[in-house]
């Protein structure tokens, strides 16, 4: 839970700063991931690597080399959780695709410059993760 709690306010904030400064190879590195997601969710398998490539490619967007160490430096812990989460998560029928469907929405933002639909998006996605998990 607290692990949710940090990366709602990081990540949220993170996602609105990517929006404004993002490049096309943060916008490739986004789409891949959640093309690997997509493609992980479709054979059955979690999607975590993807999950986290995708959460570290909008931290790199940022620009914010402090924000991106910082995502680093909780990688592991951040990488087990996903798995974690993912786990508990795809045993609800459609979660899956509901997450899918979170992330292409934060790219979006990002992709159209809107910083502020970018923050709510990912802070939005973050929260139905914590809420689906601790109610």
């Amino acid at each position: 839970r607290e692990l949710l709690e940090l990366r709602a306010a990081l990540e949220a904030e993170g996602a609105a700063l990517a929006a404004m400064r993002r490049e096309a190879d943060d916008l490739a590195a986004m789409d891949d991931a959640l093309k690997a997601m997509e493609a992980d969710l479709k054979a059955g398998r979690l999607g975590a690597e993807a999950d986290w490539r995708f959460h570290d490619a909008v931290a790199g967007a940022t620009g914010n080399a402090l924000l991106l160490k910082t995502m680093r430096s909780l990688s592991d812990t951040m990488k087990e959780a996903l798995g974690l989460y993912r786990e508990r998560l795809l045993r609800i029928p459609g979660m899956g695709h509901t997450l899918l469907q979170d992330h292409l929405e934060v790219l979006e933002a990002i992709r159209n410059q809107d910083p502020g639909a970018a923050r709510d998006r990912m802070r939005a996605h973050i929260l139905r993760v914590q809420d689906e998990l601790y109610g």
